[in-house]
This record gives C-alpha cells, structure tokens and sequence, in this order.
C-alpha cells in the first residue's frame, strides 16, 4: 500500500481543487445575479485563489508516484491509448486554466467564460482519473462505483469547501441574506451525492460477490480485515450529510449558520475521503494473479 499514498493524495487533493472550483464558479454566477458581479467575485476570490496550491501539491504527489516530471511528459505520447496520458493531460490544462482564470477574474466583468471552460477540463480530469482505474484487471474497480467515487468525492469535498470558502470570504461583508440562501443550496449538492453513493453502496457489493474469485476476494477484504476502516468512512459519510443538512435547513434562520460548523464539515468531508480512498487502493484484488 506504501506505494499507492501519492495516488491517494493527488486523487483527494485534486479532487477536492476540481470541485472547489466548478461549486465555487457555480456561486459566483448565482451570487451574481443577486448581489452583482463584483461583490460575488470579492466573496469567492479567497476560494479560486485556494484551489491552485491545492492543485499543485496534488501534481507534486503525482510525480513521487511517476518517478520523475519527465515521465510525465513522455507519458503524453499515448494520448490515443493510454487513460494516465489522458489524466495527465487534463490535470495540467485545470491546473494551468486556473491560473490563467484566477488572474482574469479580478478584472470586473471578465473570466466567467474562462471559468466555465475550465470547469469542464476539471470534469474531464475526474473522469480521468476514474479511467484509469475503471479499465484496470481488479474486478472492484472495474464498475459504475469507481466513477460514483471519484466524481462524489470532488463534489462532497467540493461543496462543503465552497461554502467554507465563501464563508471566510463574506466575513466584515453585506449581503448575508443571500449568501447564506445560496450556500444552503449548494450543500444540498453534497447531501444528494452523499445519499446516492449510499443508495449504490448494497448494488456494488452485491455485484461483486456475484462475480469471479477476485471480486470475492474484494469483498472479503471489505468485510474482514478493512471492515472498520470501511465502515468508519461510511460513518463519517453519514455524520458529513447530518451536518449539511442542518446547514440546509437554517436557511431561514436569521441568526444562520456558525462558520466553523460548515469547516468542521469539511474536515470531516476530507478526513472521510482519505478513509475510503486508502480501502479503495487496498482491497482491489487482480483478477488475472489472484492477489
């Protein structure tokens, strides 16, 4: 497993980079509407600024994994065949799209077009990321679920650290009123992918010990030895959605929400992530060595 920790980290961090910035474009715009360009581009610049060194350690994770910078660039060679060339690729437009989008946006009126474009290279990067994985020999990966968890991991993470985000950079501001409608909105985004992914979570086990020795492998290793790490990730899923969902249902409330309970959310969005990131690497079982 000792191998696989940049993989993790650089899967999580540019998870959570990716989906910061697609919830926090997804803000602005509707902000926006209610409080005027400028104003919301002065709420969320704190946020869009965040993503980028978040991104960055993530690409400097991934070359601990490769070996070397170099390798990634000769990987771009096999962009017609290879879903890590792919990933690649796309992870260092996001990364390099936000940089330009980061410096265009504190011009009033400018970048919600290049913000949008980068949105969707950040989309194709996670579904990149999932690619990968997706066309691998391990049966566990193999299916619908790996892109259930990368995509519900960028925006879990994404939403709550938006509306973190949006939270420290409203501090000392006007427009409360519409802030706080807009964030309980987005953090019904983490809720809803956070039931979906425990709607599939019964699909994907059935599913695996339906098929060959490998998959059954898997869920032996799910129910035996990473049976609580399993578990505590689901756990803290569920306690994420509670908070949330209170975060949601104070949108009426004059008094809102407190801002560290929208950053205890996101420690334990992540703290989640990392969990069920670390069994996902752990009990995939190649089918074709049976180990």
């Amino acid at each position: 497993m000792s191998e696989e920790w940049p993989l993790l980290t650089f899967t999580i961090l540019g998870q959570l980079a990716i989906g910061t910035f697609i919830m926090l474009v997804i803000v602005r715009s509707l902000l926006g509407a209610k409080i005027g360009a400028k104003a919301a581009g002065e709420v969320t610049r704190f946020g869009i600024l965040a993503v980028g060194p978040v991104m960055l350690v993530a690409l400097i994770a991934s070359f601990f994994h490769l070996g070397s910078p170099m390798l990634a660039f000769n990987a771009l060679g096999n962009l017609k065949t290879s879903w890590l060339s792919r990933e690649i690729l796309f992870t260092g437009l996001f990364f390099l799209l936000w940089l330009i989008t980061y410096y265009s946006s504190k011009k009033e009126g400018s970048g919600q077009v290049l913000s949008w474009c980068t949105s969707i290279v950040g989309l194709i990067a996670v579904f990149c990321m999932a690619g990968i994985y997706a066309h691998s020999n391990k049966p566990a990966w193999t299916n619908v679920n790996t892109y259930l968890t990368f995509f519900g991991a960028a925006f879990v993470m994404g939403a709550i650290a938006s509306g973190a985000a949006v939270a420290y950079g409203a501090k000392g501001k006007s427009h409360e009123e519409p802030i706080r409608r807009i964030l309980s909105n987005v953090s019904l985004i983490a809720l809803f992918t956070i039931a979906v992914q425990l709607i599939f979570l019964p699909v994907y086990m059935g599913g695996l010990a339906g098929t060959g020795e490998a998959a059954q492998a898997s869920v032996q290793l799910l129910s035996g030895s990473y049976a609580v790490p399993f578990v505590l990730k689901w756990i803290l899923s569920i306690l994420v959605g509670v908070m949330v969902f209170y975060v949601s249902t104070k949108r009426g409330n004059n008094q809102g929400v407190s801002p560290n309970l929208i950053y205890t959310a996101l420690g334990v969005a992540i703290l989640s992530e990392f969990i069920g990131r670390y069994v996902f690497y752990s009990t995939a079982v190649s089918a074709i060595f049976g180990m």
